[in-house]
C-alpha cells in the first residue's frame, strides 16, 4: 500500500514537460522566457583576494596576532557591505567581539587599532558626534578592506564600499603595491578588481579626461 501511495504522489507531483514546452513557446513569442530554477548553494562564503594577501605576507606587513584577528573577523563580514557584524543590523561593541571570538578586550583593542592604522580594517565614525562631543557616542562601524577580502562578486563591489576604501587607502600610501586594485568610474553602478597595471592605466586616463573637457 505504501509503495502504491508513493507512486501516486510521484505521479501527482510530476511536471508535464510537454505542456511546459508549449507554454514556453507561447511565452517566447510574447518576449518572455521560462527558465528552470537553479538549485543554488546557500552556504555563506568569504573571498580572500589571494594575490594581495600573499603580497602582504611576503612583505611581513602583519604580525601573527594581527593576521589571526583579521582572519577571525573575516567570518563576520556582512555580504555586500563589508561591515563586521555579529548580528544583522547591529554594530557590535568591542567587548562583544572579544567574547564572540575568544579574545581579551585588551588584545582586541590593541591589534584592531593596528589593523586600522595599517589600512586592513576601516573604522567609520560619526563626524557630528566628534564635532559636538569630542568623541563618538555610537558604536564605531568596522569595514574590512575590500582589496583584501570580498564578501560579494568581485565584479560587483558596492560603490559605498569603494568610496570608503578610496578615501582611506592606507596600503597604497604605505607603498604596499597590491597586485589587484579596485576601480570604478562615474556612471558605473559597481566597482571591480583589476590587475595593478590596468588600474594604473585607468587612473592615468581619468586624470587626462578633465583636461580634454576643459580644452
Amino acid at each position: 500500500m505504501r509503495d502504491m501511495h508513493d507512486r501516486e504522489q510521484k505521479e501527482k507531483n510530476a511536471v508535464n514537460l510537454g505542456i511546459v514546452n508549449e507554454e514556453g513557446e507561447k511565452a517566447e513569442k510574447q518576449g518572455y522566457t521560462i527558465v528552470k530554477k537553479k538549485d543554488k548553494n546557500q552556504a555563506p562564503f568569504t573571498q580572500l583576494v589571494k594575490d594581495n594577501y600573499k603580497y602582504l605576507v611576503r612583505k611581513r606587513y602583519l604580525s601573527s596576532p594581527e593576521k589571526t584577528l583579521f582572519l577571525d573577523l573575516m567570518t563576520y563580514i556582512e555580504f555586500g557591505s563589508g561591515v563586521v557584524l555579529l548580528e544583522r543590523g547591529k554594530i557590535p561593541k568591542i567587548p562583544e567581539i572579544a567574547e564572540e571570538i575568544g579574545y581579551t578586550e585588551r588584545s582586541i583593542r590593541r591589534n584592531l587599532n593596528i589593523l586600522i592604522k595599517k589600512g586592513i580594517v576601516y573604522e567609520i565614525v560619526d563626524a557630528q558626534s566628534l564635532k559636538e562631543h569630542g568623541r563618538t557616542l555610537e558604536e564605531r562601524m568596522l569595514v574590512v578592506n575590500p582589496e583584501i577580502v570580498i564578501v560579494a562578486n568581485k565584479n560587483y563591489i558596492n560603490l559605498t564600499l569603494c568610496h570608503i576604501h578610496w578615501a582611506a587607502d592606507r596600503l597604497e600610501k604605505a607603498k604596499m603595491k597590491l597586485p589587484w586594485k579596485i576601480w570604478y568610474a562615474p556612471g558605473m553602478e559597481y566597482g571591480r578588481l583589476y590587475r595593478r597595471s590596468t588600474w594604473l592605466e585607468k587612473k592615468k586616463q581619468s586624470l587626462k579626461e578633465p583636461l580634454k573637457e576643459n580644452n
